[in-house]
């Protein structure tokens, strides 16, 4: 049976799942990073405001590669492959953009400069997710087809 299920995760919580290898945001079906610096301090600065952001779309794969069931639940993202990785590079600062100038009226942090309680504030914040369960590789990539394409 599919279902889907909605929920909300903190970016602490999308971090920790990308550290452990429970999230994978990069599926093969996935199509190359295509986000400018500008949408990303977008995203970032609505984060800060604590504006929502789109749901994130995944996949929750329950058993491993031979059909066994999985004692912990993995996921690969079906959408939302931009946005999580723009929020996990603020937040690590495993990027250039992350320390670079940003566009011209941009207000911007990084998050190594930001108090405590704004770290704090991003940490927590929740973004919507969408866990689809039961969906078959095809299904699954029938989903990212239409999404990317809007054809829903």
């Amino acid at each position: 049976m599919t279902t889907f299920e909605l929920d909300k995760w903190t970016i602490r919580q999308l971090i920790q799942y990308i550290e452990r290898t429970r999230l994978d945001i990069r599926p093969p079906y996935q199509r190359q990073r295509r986000w400018s610096n500008a949408m990303r301090y977008a995203l970032i600065d609505s984060v800060l405001k604590g504006y929502p952001m789109g749901v994130l779309l995944l996949d929750v794969i329950a058993t491993d590669e031979h059909g066994n069931p999985r004692r912990l639940h993995n996921y690969a993202t079906v959408d939302g492959q931009q946005r999580t990785a723009t929020l996990v590079e603020y937040v690590t600062g495993s990027s250039d953009w992350t320390t670079g100038t940003p566009p011209r009226g941009v207000e911007y942090t990084p998050y190594g400069e930001l108090e405590q309680a704004q770290q704090d504030m991003v940490d927590d914040y929740k973004v919507p997710v969408a866990l689809l369960t039961g969906y078959s590789e095809e299904s699954i990539r029938e989903i990212f087809r239409r999404v990317q394409y809007e054809k829903l």
